[in-house]
């Protein structure tokens, strides 16, 4: 065997093996972050959320764009949104992220038209397993905005329950994932949203981490997070 096929010959079990550990590593992910990196696509590319409610396999779905402040023919299963262009300042500027329209304008009529369709016989409200929130930066919890209430956080950690708990499904799980933490914010706000979604029971994923677990790493940060939710 010349010193060439040698190489070819190493070069391809090489290549085997890292694909088999790459497709070994994908059949192992939890479920969650599979279903988090597929709602990833499922919007327009750039700064998007995207909200599904578990029922109907999301590699099938396409997600409807919901228009800011207008929750007409949202979809039962997936919705996203972009951050919405509109002339607002101050608090009122968390108004337009994606996150903010997803949980206060398709939630509800999402909930209604996932029950609708997935009816029940039994005493207890048919109920979506989990929703999953995804969002391209991670949910703001910007400081001078927590005591009006007016973060996203505040919003999964506060909203997001009791939108389920009133549709009667206060056993759906909440997943919560983002790729990037906003460069404008420094990532102690980032860890403070993550100790304060995590306390609530949520679970929270950074879509990017090169950790095999896809937390936000926040190892030496500051992370005594503010017990008000507004």
């Amino acid at each position: 065997m010349t010193m060439a096929s040698r190489f070819s010959w190493f070069l391809g079990s090489l290549l085997v093996v890292l694909f088999c550990h790459d497709v070994a590593l994908s059949d192992n992910m939890p479920e969650d972050i599979k279903i988090l990196q597929g709602m990833t696509r499922k919007g327009k590319l750039g700064q998007v959320g995207v909200l599904y409610l578990k029922g109907r396999d999301l590699s099938g779905l396409t997600c409807h764009e919901i228009a800011y402040n207008n929750a007409a023919n949202v979809d039962a299963n997936c919705n996203f949104a972009p951050v919405f262009d509109v002339k607002l300042e101050g608090t009122h500027e968390t108004f337009r992220h994606s996150e903010w329209q997803l949980i206060y304008t398709a939630l509800r009529p999402m909930l209604e038209k996932w029950q609708e369709a997935n009816p029940t016989n039994s005493s207890n409200a048919n109920c979506p397993e989990s929703l999953y929130l995804y969002s391209y930066l991670a949910p703001d919890f910007i400081k001078n905005r927590r005591k009006f209430g007016h973060t996203c956080t505040q919003a999964i950690v506060r909203d997001i329950p009791k939108m389920l708990s009133d549709g009667g499904c206060s056993s759906t799980n909440i997943v919560v994932g983002f790729s990037l933490v906003n460069p404008g914010l420094h990532l102690e706000e980032a860890c403070k949203a993550k100790k304060l979604i995590t306390e609530k029971g949520i679970t929270e994923y950074h879509l990017l981490s090169t950790r095999a677990d896809k937390q936000l790493e926040c190892h030496g940060v500051s992370s005594k997070a503010s017990s008000s939710t507004g």
